[in-house]
């Protein structure tokens, strides 16, 4: 695609075996260039299932910013509906968002028959179906779908509007860490004091196993016992961490328990393919969303450039901050690295807002492993931040 166009990528059915539930959008729209998608679509393996009807929902969430703009969905697949959806409905709800989004769908090397159960997804949105037999009719397909993607983009991009005038920032709670304690509002669940503590203004907390927001039996969840103020707000963690287990990670959020919360994740791996990730996590009565922001990937899976590890050392050097974000009903995730990290000034990567509609729990932040492994992960908390705007 030209610069013109901005591209997001999401997979399905590349991570997992037999698991409906794995969709991922691995590349926000306009995070990265053409040629970077590329290269991650170069590192997946396709060993899942086919969960058309919840992809196109997923891309439709991801959209909702981009209303009013010349919008399209490119659905290329090797097969049917094979997670109980249903592609016709999921047309029928995208055409309700009022995004405008056309969808085009790639039939590759389908069998007799299967399109038909696809035609409706493309009469309901405007939209193209193509039929592929072979790698040589794919490139060609894909280069008509992308001259008729291209021609929906206006030439020359509007010029943005004037940015609305900054708003009033105001500190509700603040805790620096400099008493020899935890202060009287803070509680600690499945408390295990022999692996936290107060010293030199930090609270420093570690954890070996699998632990997080997801499992609520883990040790030493910090929840802050003061209602969140109403309106727009931000919670804030100034951090440093170690990340030694190879599959780490810091929770910063508003909790109830492990079925209902939504949090700000900041995860690192280095035991496969390496990679440092801020995302944002909501689940609701179980039912778990997501979106993911890469800070930094290796060349190993397609993910970037960065030695992951040389960045990981940096941070538990000269640390950051991660951030909750409220407005309106859309939170969204961020990391900021420090300057000397990933360049010379200070680098922020923000995820895609979630949506939610009732929102109940406390303050709460941890140190995480996603994944039981040796080595322990640990967190340097500098200070704990609710801020809120006018």
């Amino acid at each position: 695609m030209p610069g013109n166009v901005r591209t997001g990528l999401l997979a399905y059915g590349h991570r997992r075996a037999k698991d409906c539930s794995d969709i991922e959008v691995v590349s926000p729209i306009g995070a990265d260039d053409s040629r970077t998608q590329a290269r991650m679509v170069q590192g997946f393996d396709a060993i899942g299932e086919t969960p058309i009807a919840d992809a196109l929902d997923r891309a439709g969430q991801s959209m909702k910013a981009f209303q009013g703009q010349k919008n399209s969905i490119v659905l290329v697949t090797d097969g049917v509906e094979e997670c109980r959806g249903d592609p016709c409905a999921a047309a029928d709800r995208l055409k309700a968002l009022g995004i405008g989004v056309k969808v085009h769908v790639v039939g590759f090397a389908l069998k007799p028959g299967e399109s038909n159960a696809l035609q409706c997804v493309v009469d309901r949105t405007g939209g193209r179906y193509f039929e592929a037999t072979d790698a040589t009719a794919l490139r060609q397909t894909l280069a008509e779908v992308r001259e008729i993607v291209v021609a929906q983009q206006p030439a020359v991009a509007p010029a943005p509007p004037p940015p609305p005038p900054a708003p009033k920032v105001n500190v509700y709670f603040q805790d620096d860490f400099n008493g020899a304690k935890l202060g009287e509002l803070w509680d600690v669940a499945n408390r295990k004091d022999a692996n936290f503590g107060v010293e030199k203004g930090q609270l420093l907390t570690l954890v070996s196993g699998a632990a997080g927001f997801r499992h609520g039996n883990s040790p030493n969840r910090f929840q802050l016992k003061k209602e969140l103020p109403n309106g727009d707000w931000d919670i804030v963690l100034d951090l440093r961490a170690e990340y030694n287990a190879g599959r780490d990670g810091t929770w910063l959020g508003v909790y109830k328990d492990d079925k209902n919360f939504i949090g700000a994740y900041l995860w690192a791996s280095t035991a496969y393919c390496s990679e440092f990730v801020v995302s944002i996590v909501k689940r609701s009565d179980g039912e778990e969303s997501l979106f993911h922001k890469r800070i930094a990937g290796s060349t190993t899976c397609g993910f970037g450039k960065e030695d992951v590890p040389a960045v990981l050392k940096k941070f538990a050097e000269k640390g950051g901050k991660l951030l909750l974000s409220k407005r309106g009903r859309q939170y969204t995730a961020s990391a900021v690295m420090n300057p000397g990290i990933m360049s010379e000034q200070a680098v922020e990567a923000t995820t895609d807002a979630l949506s939610v509609q009732r929102l109940s729990g406390d303050p709460a932040l941890m140190v995480a492993q996603h994944e039981a492994r040796k080595g322990e992960t640990l967190l340097y908390a500098d200070k704990f931040s609710i801020l809120t705007y006018e």
